[in-house]
């Protein structure tokens, strides 16, 4: 069994990042987000970003690249 352990506000925030990307890969998919709000302009909103529910998404993969990129030069 794997165990992931969030501690920091940083983890939590990345997290959350994560939670919005596969919510938004359901939605490209057809499924509808459980509350009835659509994830995509939520995610416009908070990353600033613009155009089709696939290309909010491929923004996002590659914001999320981005933060993995730099945590690991970190290490």
């Amino acid at each position: 069994m794997n165990t992931l352990v969030i501690e920091t506000p940083e983890q939590h925030k990345y997290w959350r990042i994560l939670q919005l990307r596969a919510a938004l890969r359901l939605e490209c998919a057809g499924m509808k987000h459980s509350s009835g709000r659509s994830v995509c302009p939520i995610v416009k909103q908070e990353f600033k970003l613009k155009g089709s529910k696939q290309s909010v998404l491929d923004q996002l993969c590659k914001h999320i690249e981005n933060i993995k990129a730099s945590n690991y030069q970190t290490l």
